[in-house]
Formats: structure tokens, sequence, C-alpha cells
């Protein structure tokens, strides 16, 4: 049976205490001031004799748990996927790991996953939240347990609570889509939108819609339609659009079905598309598209970055970062 191997062991083979041992493995030697040379001594015993560390043991010490609690509102798809490979290269090569929960868009579960995340005491959580129907608010009274300081990062959409949040610059990206237009010769506007009260698609309606009216477009010539709940558009808001020479839309997929949705009710002869995300089936849109990837990676990374930082530090300034886009993606 193989010896398991102890920071005992490596005090052993070193000649090393077990304490100044202890501190290197931790990470703590320059906190410390321990020698470069003892540490270096240390590390190679370790690594010759394959050291894995007792966490467990680990969290007794240090009254940590380790782990980042990761608080999705929908399933994790293309684009929450990434957000999480974000987490998860920032998270690499330390000692903490992600445990992921999903709400189905529902703020019940997300107040469940919450209260789970709590009770297995967490280090800190990212949440990316439950965006709600027009006529309904934001509920947060769930996260009033945060009384227990545990950092906590907000992603993708703000939500009226103290904390750190990590955003995309929406309303510039609205900005740029009018641009765009404009570039191109464009008169007649529409701007497709979710029916979910949602701070990054208000961002974006709203940097398109003011960037169009500075520039003198008049407001009858910009529609804005909310679609349906499976992001369809409906009779009355195609009949609105009727003849419109520009599209935008929140996001790729919603892009793809108005834009289809046009083509094939003949409303439409000639159309510029733009939207905020990739989709797989972009190649299949029936007009030209121009397309901004969202930086999920980025987002999941910097939220990382921001919650280790909270969790080792005694100092918790809150903060809003707003990520640039990437360079826009055509397809003719």
């Amino acid at each position: 049976m193989t010896k398991k191997i102890t920071i005992k062991t490596i005090s052993e083979a070193s000649g090393v205490s077990t304490s100044i041992v202890s501190r290197i493995l931790s990470g703590k030697a320059q906190q410390y001031r321990i020698a470069e040379k003892t540490t270096q001594k240390v590390m190679e015993i370790a690594k010759k004799l394959n050291y894995r560390p007792n966490y467990f043991a680990k969290s007794l010490n240090s009254a940590q748990t380790f782990n980042i609690g990761v608080i999705f509102a929908n399933s994790v798809g293309a684009f929450l996927g990434t957000i999480m490979e974000g987490v998860e290269s920032r998270l690499r090569g330390t000692d903490y790991q992600m445990v992921v929960a999903t709400c189905d868009n529902s703020p019940e579960l997300e107040r469940m996953e919450l209260d789970r995340m709590f009770y297995r005491q967490v280090d800190g959580i990212i949440i990316y939240p439950s965006a709600l129907t027009f006529d309904n608010n934001y509920p947060t009274e769930h996260f009033q347990q945060q009384k227990q300081n545990t950092p906590l990062v907000v992603i993708g959409r703000e939500i009226p609570i103290e904390a750190n949040f990590v955003l995309f610059s929406d309303y510039e990206a609205g900005v740029e889509a009018a641009e765009f237009f404009l570039k191109s010769g464009c008169r007649r506007f529409g701007a497709a939108n979710l029916p979910i009260k949602c701070s990054s698609d208000r961002d974006r309606i709203k940097g398109f819609t003011e960037t169009l009216e500075k520039a003198g477009i008049k407001k009858k010539n910009i529609i804005v339609s909310n679609a349906t709940a499976d992001g369809m558009p409906s009779e009355s808001e195609l009949k609105l659009l009727d003849s419109i020479d520009a599209l935008f839309a929140v996001n790729s997929s919603l892009l793809i079905n108005y834009a289809d949705t046009l083509k094939k009710n003949n409303l439409v002869s000639d159309l510029k598309c733009y939207a905020l995300g990739v989709e797989r089936f972009q190649h299949m849109l029936p007009f030209s598209g121009t397309f901004r990837p969202m930086p999920g990676r980025e987002m999941g990374w910097q939220a990382a970055e921001t919650l280790l930082h909270d969790i080792e530090s005694d100092k918790h300034n809150l903060s809003i970062k707003r990520l640039a886009w990437p360079e826009a993606i055509t397809i003719a």
C-alpha cells in the first residue's frame, strides 16, 4: 500500500519544520519572509513526492471551503458556457473550484440555490440573475443572507442590491449599431427586444434609439418591437416593421427569428441586420448580417478575479466593470 504523503513527510525529507513547510505550501512564504532557497527546496521535494494537499484539513485551519458558487439564471448554453470557461480559467492554479447551479429563470429557484450555497459555506458567489417580465420587479429579499458577508459578484444584468458588478458596455453597443446603419444609408429602423425586464437589453435599445434621434431620425421611423415569450414577432408587431431597411436585435437568435419572419411574409425586400452575440445558424440569415461576439469568457474571468480579490482582501470596495465588445463579424 502506497504511503500517504503529508506535510510531515515533506518536513522530514527536507529538514524543514512542519510549520514552515505548511506556510510554503499554502503560498505564504513571502508573507512570512521565508528564504527563497528554503522555499525552492520544499517545493522541489513536494513535487518529487507527488504531494497533494488535504483540502479538508486546510479548510478546518483556514475557515474556508475553497468553493466558489456560480449561479446561472438559465441552463448553461453556448453563451453561459463561455462565462463558465472564463471563471474556470481564472480559478485554475488556485485552491478554488466551482459549484454550479441553474435556475430556469425563476427567482424562487434562485433563492433556493443561494440558500444551498450559503449552507455549503462557499467562500464567494458569482450570479447571473433572472430576468422577469415587464410587470414584475426583481425580488431582493433572498439576498438578505448576504449579512454573512459572503463576497458576491453579479454579472450580465444589473439588479438593485449592493454588490460588485461585471457587465458589458451595453449602451455603447446600441450606439455602435445605430452608427453602423446610419453610415450604410438606412432610413427606417427596427429594433427587436425580448419581453423581459433586463438592464442589458434596456441599455442596448436606449443607446440605439437615442443615437438615431440625435442624428435627426424621426421617432416614427424608429420601431421598437417586443417579441413574444418564444422570441418571435407577433402579427401586430410585424405590421409595424413593414418596409424597414435596418433591423437591430438585442441578441442573435432574436435577430434570426425576426429577419426570417419578415422575409417569409414579404414585408421587406432588402434588409441590413445587426445583433449582439454569435449564433450557430447565423449563416442562414436571409439578409446580410453583422454580429458582435459577446465577451462571455472575459466576463467570467473578470468576475472570478474580482471575487478572489474580495475573498483575500480585508477591503471590499464595490465597483461596476463594463467590458468592451470584440470586433464585429459581417456575413453577406
